[in-house]
């Protein structure tokens, strides 16, 4: 696991890569490494998981002709390795990183096919001066990049690449605002900053000499007929696989727990395994209805060495300036406040944790879903509309109201996910764009700020084809969400956690507001605010901080965001 940057082109040995490693140093505090020729400058920072000893990167191919720095783990280099050594390849490492490498001398761009695990890769070609980048297929690592005069700039976060100094920290406001606005997250292969592009989940990108050509991989949606028996007999086996991959590693790995039906069953499965000493973590904000008390009973059912860590609300302001310098591709989810608290406690004891994000994306686990169920007999055009709207955070005239901003309206981004199957397409919308753009790209980041590697067990490529092949009845069954993954945890999960109505990571930004976060706002947003924000309104949102509702208060926050962040990076307006 670590950080990745680099630059390609005419000015890759005028770049500054270790300054712009520096930047990231929080995703690998453990070591570095740099590789530069003619024409590539490459740069990692390592946090070390696996091979401790030999899994320095960068890392050459068998033929010396390829150089290789990722970020990520691969669950299935062991298989892979043993593969490439009945072909003749040598290794000098027991890492997954040399396996990748020589993967890619042997199968060239197809490399990507035989990987089983999370993963941000750059491939450097020496002889054909080829940089190819590779993400994971549900997009797990962020990986971003920009083309400035025949130069490509890569990195794992952006700071890195506006490090560089070749691109300007721009406002896309025609765009990616809106859509911010809209979902939380900016969608698709666009970010916040105009120029600054995403490698897509499942996307290879080759860059040459000013060219680039690209493949993709998806787990589309293809429903099969299954029975519920046969359902309930797979996912666990599924499951299972996935969580014990996950516990490879050479350091100690722990779990977050927040005691619903997710969480509850990792750490279930992972005690088969780990039979001592098993550590969980869980956040709280000392109210009555956070989920610590569901954690601490579920670890205390299951045995664990259990560990709960508390936000005072009084520290809502730093955390969420510090948080805005590592979200520099902006997200809106509050939820990563506490994700970043409950980090920075593991990894006083672990270096690598596993966590239930990909269930109700894969399950159909959101309410929102509802909205397109087949128990309703109203046009499908009113359930995509629904469904929309129940997930906007402003809405067309909302964000006329508060936003000077004339940019591309937001449900294109949604309407292209369209096909007449309602359930199905809203859920491959979720897995396509808002687990990658928001869900995991918090995950991600809020842990690796914290330099802690998170593992995402529901998100394992097998599980997720079978979940994808699925007939719509066994996820929403009438108005029972996640209903055939409740049936498959009999037995793994106590019955009272399966059977307890959904509480979600609800952050409670109202009572926030009320107190010291909602005095930062008051006088961040009445000390200058961005052109694009219409003050009036947002002065109103202000004078009423103290008895928001959870809508208003969102807003809020998305506005507060957005201020900090056009700071921080210095953006420029249009």
């Amino acid at each position: 696991m670590c950080g990745i940057t680099g630059i390609s082109g005419p000015e890759a040995n005028s770049a500054d890569i270790k300054a712009m490693c520096n930047l990231i140093k929080h995703r690998g505090p453990d070591d570095d490494g740099f590789y530069t020729d003619g024409g590539i400058n490459m740069g990692m920072r390592r946090l070390s998981i696996i091979d401790l000893e030999t899994g320095k990167q960068p890392m050459y191919s068998n033929n010396e002709q390829y150089v290789i720095t990722y970020n990520g783990e691969i669950y299935n280099y062991k298989a892979i390795r043993k593969q490439l050594q009945e072909k003749g390849y040598k290794f000098k490492t027991e890492s997954d990183t040399e396996v990748i490498v020589n993967a890619y001398q042997e199968w060239q761009y197809n490399y990507v096919n035989c990987l089983d695990g999370m993963y941000a890769i750059a491939i450097w070609d020496t002889k054909t001066k080829t940089l190819t980048l590779s993400r994971d297929p549900l997009g797990i690592k962020p990986l971003y990049y920009a083309t400035v005069n025949d130069n490509v700039i890569y990195g794992s976060e952006i700071k890195a690449i506006l490090e560089s100094g070749l691109i300007k920290p721009r406002l896309d406001n025609y765009s990616a605002l809106p859509t911010f606005l809209t979902y939380g997250s900016v969608l698709g292969n666009i970010t916040m900053f105009e120029g600054i592009y995403k490698i897509l989940p499942g996307q290879t990108m080759m860059f040459r000499g000013g060219n680039k050509r690209q493949s993709n991989i998806e787990f589309k949606m293809n429903p099969q007929k299954i029975s519920e028996q046969e359902a309930t007999k797979k996912i666990p086996q599924l499951l299972e696989d996935a969580v014990e991959k996950r516990l490879v590693a050479d350091v100690p790995v722990g779990a977050f727990l927040s005691g619903g039906i997710d969480s509850s069953a990792i750490v279930s499965l992972m005690s088969k395994y780990k039979t001592d000493g098993l550590k969980t973590f869980s956040v709280g904000f000392n109210e009555e209805n956070d989920e610590t008390r569901f954690a601490e009973e579920v670890a205390n059912e299951i045995g664990t060495d259990h560990h709960e860590v508390t936000i005072d609300e009084n520290d809502t302001p730093k955390l969420t300036e510090k948080l805005v310098w590592h979200f520099d591709d902006l997200i809106g989810d509050g939820a990563a406040l506490p994700t970043y608290v409950v980090s920075k406690e593991a990894r006083k004891h672990v270096k690598v944790v596993l966590s239930g994000e990909g269930s109700d994306e894969i399950f159909a686990g959101y309410n929102r879903y509802k909205t397109v169920s087949n128990l309703f007999p109203i046009p499908k055009t009113a359930k995509y509309k629904a469904f929309y709207n129940v997930i906007s955070i402003f809405n067309h005239a909302q964000q006329k109201q508060f936003f000077n901003n004339e940019g591309v309206g937001a449900y294109s981004a949604l309407k292209s996910y369209v096909t007449g199957h309602p359930l199905n397409d809203m859920l491959y919308f979720g897995i396509r764009e808002i687990l990658p753009n928001q869900l995991l790209m918090k995950a991600d980041k809020a842990s690796m700020a914290a330099s802690l590697e998170l593992r995402v067990p529901f998100l394992d490529k097998e599980l997720v084809k079978y979940a994808n092949s699925l007939p719509e009845n066994l996820k929403l069954n009438k108005l029972n969400q996640k209903y055939i993954l409740k049936k498959s945890l009999h037995g793994i999960v106590p019955w009272h956690i399966i059977n307890r109505k959904k509480h979600g990571f609800d952050v409670p930004l109202p009572t926030w507001f009320n107190g010291a976060l909602g005095e930062f706002a008051a006088v961040q947003l009445d000390n200058g605010i961005p052109k694009f924000m219409k003050p009036e309104p947002i002065k109103k949102l202000i004078a009423q901080r103290k008895s928001l509702t959870r809508k208003d208060a969102n807003r809020l926050w998305h506005i507060l965001l957005l201020k900090l962040w056009m700071e921080k990076f210095k953006v420029i307006e249009w």
